[in-house]
């Protein structure tokens, strides 16, 4: 016969939890009790920082830009009619401040010309200012699908606009499972259910926009499932994508329990997410090679639990796309590295091409590279690259693939520009295909088939015939 447990032994024995008390199936372990040092009594909320607690927050070397979020200082020009772009920037700078962002209305700059782009860059670079992200505002988890797309299908044409005009990120939020605002609390914002579609939407709209080099970062709201450093450190760790970053906004996670306790807040934010994801790598042999912004990093893995810095190789601005070309390793970025690895402690840079590039495919010693411009390099002879312009067809190209005898680009709103390669260093325009939802990557070709994201579905091509088999739309709910 168990033995019954009374609410004055429950009480005694220090077990006394809600759940007990109210007589529910509680599994939840016992808590620890705090130490006789602690300085909070056992029966209130931890809600005090500990007496002991020292602001020792140990400045680091990162530089530190000061912005303000206020209608004379976002790089919204068109809101001040006659205020040039130029005189725009330099308003921000004479209040003090080095950078700006857009606002979270629909920017400016998505219908911007080039001579606009061309004047705020040098307005920017005269007056040493910095164009730090767009922000978007939005549930990219909205129950209804109809609003989500809407949401899903903004977050990427402002991935697009920053692109255009060169700002590094687009701030968004994972969004609420309520019917309300993207920040708004609702019971479910909590839940496995949410969490696993926050990520799966996330990675879709990452991997629509694949071949950009604009992040997309993720801010904090207190009122959703992203309101702790943890859940950052998380996210990323679960989608796993070099360009996922986050918005670090302390205060939107700011509640009763860290409203006094900010220092344990910000040393856990930078304790958890100050390192950043990780950027693209490429595993060769017994040394592991990755990249970020400016320089190419080897490192020794034969000992995978102490790998060790081997070299360290400066490639330029902007480098954040591997792809081996064998024997080389090819960096792009500002500009296409082709790097010697045939010493992999000693990489040496072979030759560069200054070409600004968003993706490229190889296919033997030729490199094929879109961007704005779609181009062909020789690399037989790595220290003299023969560059091949080809004629433009589109905008702009995001993703490309070689395979079959084409290439095939990307080119978002533009669809699908198909190549034919009878004459491998000289591709020949064939036709364009045109999905319904803008095309931003193509994955793979197997069976003579293509396929490629679109929206929250996916398209198949027939390579023989050059024509759509299946453009589904799925439900981002859908499994």
């Amino acid at each position: 016969m168990s033995e019954i447990m009374t609410r004055r032994k429950a009480l005694s024995e220090g077990i006394s939890s809600a759940g007990i008390i109210v007589g529910t199936s509680c599994s939840k372990p016992q808590q620890e009790k705090p130490s006789k040092a602690s300085s909070h009594p056992p029966f209130l909320s931890p809600w005090s920082p500990p007496t002991d607690l020292k602001r020792d927050l140990i400045p680091g070397r990162m530089t530190v830009r000061l912005a303000s979020w206020s209608s004379q200082t976002t790089l919204d020009y068109r809101r001040d009619n006659g205020l040039s772009i130029t005189d725009m920037v330099k308003r921000i700078r004479d209040m003090g401040y080095t950078s700006g962002n857009a606002n979270i209305k629909r920017s400016i700059w998505h219908s911007a010309t080039e001579s606009e782009i061309k004047e705020l860059r040098e307005a920017l670079k005269q007056y040493d200012v910095t164009f730090f992200d767009m922000h978007t505002t939005g549930s990219n988890i909205h129950p209804d699908l109809t609003e989500r797309q809407k949401v899903f299908r903004y977050t990427i044409e402002s991935c697009e606009a920053a692109e255009s005009v060169g700002c590094p990120m687009v701030t968004t939020h994972t969004g609420s499972a309520g019917y309300e605002r993207a920040f708004s609390a609702y019971k479910d914002n909590w839940t496995n259910e949410t969490w696993k579609l926050s990520v799966k939407v996330m990675k879709q709209i990452l991997k629509d926009t694949a071949g950009m080099k604009v992040a997309l970062g993720v801010e904090a709201t207190n009122m959703t499932a992203m309101n702790n450093p943890r859940a950052h450190l998380q996210l990323i760790e679960e989608i796993a994508d070099p360009r996922l970053k986050v918005c670090l906004d302390p205060v939107n996670m700011i509640n009763l329990g860290t409203y006094f306790r900010t220092t344990e807040l910000i040393e856990e934010c930078f304790d958890f997410v100050g390192p950043g994801p990780r950027p693209p790598r490429i595993c060769e042999g017994q040394k592991l090679v990755d990249v970020s912004r400016t320089a190419i990093r080897v490192m020794d893995i034969t000992r995978r639990e102490a790998p060790s810095l081997v070299n360290v190789l400066e490639v330029g601005a902007g480098a954040s796309i591997l792809a081996l070309a064998t024997p080389h390793l090819l960096s792009l970025g500002d500009s296409l590295s082709i790097v010697g690895i045939t010493v992999p402690q000693r990489p040496s840079i072979l030759g560069q091409v200054a070409i600004h590039g968003s993706a490229l495919a190889v296919a033997g010693d030729l490199v094929h590279v879109v961007g704005g411009k779609y181009t062909v390099i020789d690399i037989t002879d790595p220290t003299h690259p023969i560059v091949t312009p080809v004629p433009p067809r589109f905008k702009s190209g995001v993703g490309i693939l070689v395979a079959a005898g084409y290439s095939f680009l990307a080119g978002r709103h533009d669809g699908i520009h198909v190549y034919g390669l009878n004459d491998p260093g000289h591709p020949r325009f064939i036709r364009t295909i045109r999905p319904v939802d803008p095309a931003y990557n193509l994955t793979s070709l197997h069976d003579d088939l293509l396929f490629f994201p679109m929206g929250y579905g996916f398209g198949v091509i027939e390579q023989a015939s050059l024509r759509i088999l299946l453009a589904e739309v799925a439900s981002p709910n859908a499994e």
